[in-house]
């Protein structure tokens, strides 16, 4: 899986790697007509135009597109709402990547690969956003922040990513385990951090975290944030809807750096932002 950043401020891409397949055109229902004009002339040239109004009034927000495929114009509807991060998962086939989340969302049947495969797949395919100065890097010790910060989580192959002093991608680290198995691991390997909330908490009863639940979400975010890593919680309750946008202003106040949602414009419209 992988992050990816937009120009509405930081966007980040998560990279799933998984994979197969081809996607046929989703039918556009929930997007803005700036956002659709784009669409409408994607493939009239060989550029894609951007037109100066695309980002015009729409407000930043950490929000993490969650289950973008969903979605009748993905990464678009995120972007629209202001969504900074949105999800890809990508698979390989033939030496070729595809997105899809399922592989019965895909034409091709059957596939055997893994991380360690897809993933240098990944970073070639990269190279149009690297060339044009787009990626976010590290340097040895230094992290220069650009339009585009790719993670890759998933299957993605730690062995792949840390070794590499110099690079312009990055991996999803463990937050249960920043403080043991993965001590090691940085900022400049891991800005951001993941994991599922509900195998992490448990079940959420009402509209609050239990007081073990509590201290268990103000540890974890001590020491990621003590490390400079962000944090994300996936798999959070969807129902009831008062219980999920209970836990989404918990997190935020709780200093969880980004809001897992499937219903990214019920995120955006949160008084709380």
């Amino acid at each position: 899986m992988a992050f990816v950043s937009s120009s509405l401020a930081l966007a980040w891409t998560v990279l799933s790697i998984a994979t197969q397949g081809t996607l046929a055109s989703p039918t556009p229902l929930d997007i803005s007509p700036s956002l659709q004009e784009i669409l409408n002339k994607a493939h009239q040239g060989p550029l894609y135009t951007y037109p100066t109004s695309l980002t015009q009034g729409i407000i930043p927000k950490a929000i993490h597109s969650h289950n973008d495929y969903w979605r009748d114009v993905p990464f678009y509807t995120a972007l629209s709402v202001g969504a900074v991060s949105t999800e890809s998962d990508v698979w390989l086939y033939n030496d070729t990547l595809f997105v899809g989340h399922e592989q019965g969302a895909l034409t091709t049947a059957h596939l055997k690969t893994d991380g360690a495969s897809t993933w240098p797949a990944v970073v070639k395919a990269l190279e149009p956003l690297r060339s044009a100065g787009y990626l976010s890097s590290v340097n040895s010790t230094t992290f220069t922040s650009g339009a585009v910060t790719v993670i890759g989580t998933g299957n993605t192959p730690l062995s792949l990513v840390q070794p590499i002093t110099d690079r312009d991608y990055f991996w999803d680290a463990p937050i249960p385990t920043l403080n043991s198995t993965f001590s090691n691991i940085t900022s400049l390997i891991s800005p951001i951090a993941s994991t599922d909330f509900a195998a992490n908490f448990g079940p959420v009863l009402g509209t609050s975290l239990d007081s073990t639940q509590l201290d268990l979400l103000r540890t974890q975010v001590k020491i990621a944030h003590g490390k400079g890593i962000k944090l994300r919680y996936w798999d959070q309750p969807a129902w009831p809807l008062s219980t999920r946008d209970a836990v989404w202003r918990l997190l935020r106040t709780e200093g969880v750096d980004f809001i897992n949602a499937d219903d990214v414009a019920a995120a955006a419209g949160d008084a709380s932002w």
